[in-house]
């Protein structure tokens, strides 16, 4: 695993998302995890934050080689435009 790739799971690694973070570092371009783990760590900064709005929350699974991404975000910032 490359630096930068390190360097980016770093930010956000605990014990329980450890081997998920190996795995979607070993997947991914440095690039692409970088912008996931930013949207990791904005989702876990706003879900922390008391405002009274519907929570935000981001996850990832892999299924069948395909990588899985879920996230819920109050209809306000959901909606196109």
């Amino acid at each position: 695993m490359s630096y930068s790739k390190v360097r980016s799971v770093t930010r956000v690694a605990t014990p329980e998302l450890e081997e998920q973070l190996v795995d979607l570092a070993l997947a991914c371009t440095a690039a692409q995890l970088d912008a996931i783990v930013a949207s990791y760590r904005r989702t876990k900064y706003l879900h922390a934050r008391p405002h009274g709005r519907p929570a935000r929350t981001t996850t990832w699974h892999w299924d069948d080689g395909y990588l899985v991404v879920r996230s819920r975000l109050a209809p306000e910032e959901g909606a196109c435009t």
